[in-house]
């Protein structure tokens, strides 16, 4: 698929459209295997692009805007991770097995606890807020 790209100034890339914009002048078309393309259509780097914004030509990020969009993704990741262990803890209920339970529900809360954990808002670079996965944020 052809995306057509306006780039700034410096040459980033400022907007990424599936077909040619009206009123816009001469997009420039790129495939998506364009390494530019398909970085920006990686699902780990499209939703901070809401983050962005230009001023004047420079492309600015609103950390307090990508915090916001992090947290999302981190709860977004860990749903699939607590549907794991409501399995765990209804297999150690069946059994009786409380401190299988106790861990459970300790994991649990450590997932549910990660996208308030305070190093998200001590994050001053989107490279600083990727580095904090789910799997960092719940690690002892």
């Amino acid at each position: 698929m052809l995306y057509y790209v306006e780039r700034n100034s410096d040459g980033a890339i400022v907007a990424l459209y599936g077909l040619p914009q009206e009123g816009r002048t001469d997009p420039e078309p790129l495939p998506d295997t364009d390494p530019e393309v398909a970085a920006i259509l990686n699902p780990l780097v499209l939703p901070t692009l809401t983050a962005r914004h230009l001023d004047g030509d420079a492309v600015v990020i609103d950390m307090e805007r990508a915090r916001d969009i992090h947290r999302d993704r981190l709860r977004a990741a860990r749903r699939p991770m607590l549907e794991a262990l409501d399995v765990e803890w209804f297999r150690a209920a069946e059994s009786g097995d409380s401190e299988a339970m106790a861990d459970v529900a300790y994991r649990k809360q450590a997932l549910r606890d990660a996208p308030g954990d305070p190093r998200i808002e001590w994050a001053e670079t989107v490279e600083e807020l990727e580095a904090l996965t789910i799997e960092e944020l719940i690690a002892e």
